[in-house]
């Protein structure tokens, strides 16, 4: 969850991705904690919720740097 959020809203870099690259259950964590912070976002916000530009963007940017490793 640190990671993610660092990566989301703190703007910490990609490279930190590289600390458990060599674990298969890291990379499985950090999709895990993507997933919950989209479905808490959702969830606070509403059934009628949608993510703005810049919010898309940043989950869109953190799950690819994920998906490389």
């Amino acid at each position: 969850m640190v990671i993610v959020d660092g990566l989301l809203w703190y703007d910490l870099p990609p490279d930190l991705l590289a600390v458990g690259a060599d674990d298969p259950r890291c990379r499985q964590m950090l999709i895990r904690a993507l997933t919950f912070r989209l479905v808490a976002l959702g969830g606070l916000a509403g059934p009628s919720w949608r993510a703005g530009e810049k919010e898309a963007t940043r989950f869109l940017a953190v799950t690819e740097a994920v998906e490389r490793g």
